[in-house]
């Protein structure tokens, strides 16, 4: 899981530089291919012959992705709470 967020990664890299060297605004683009290649990478956990292999693949990205994020800030409004009363 972490090399294919590593690889994730390196595709908004690779986008950012090319942002930056043409000055368009291509971020929504990097941000699907990043998903799609999760998804792709993660459905090859699965059963790389099944269509529904990726489809489990882009819900375990997107689940994953938008839990991660809801605790992350979750723990940001608890940390603020906790640092407002003392």
């Amino acid at each position: 899981m972490f090399f294919t967020v590593g690889i994730g990664n390196l595709i908004f890299v690779a986008f950012g530089v090319f942002e930056t060297i043409t000055s368009l605004e291509i971020g929504n683009i990097a941000y699907l291919f990043a998903m799609l290649y999760s998804a792709w990478a993660i459905g090859n956990f699965f059963d790389k012959f099944k269509a529904w292999s990726y489809i489990k693949g882009f819900l375990a990205y997107f689940l994953g992705t938008s839990i991660g994020s809801f605790l992350i800030v979750i723990i940001g409004v608890l940390v603020e709470i906790i640092n407002r009363k003392m």
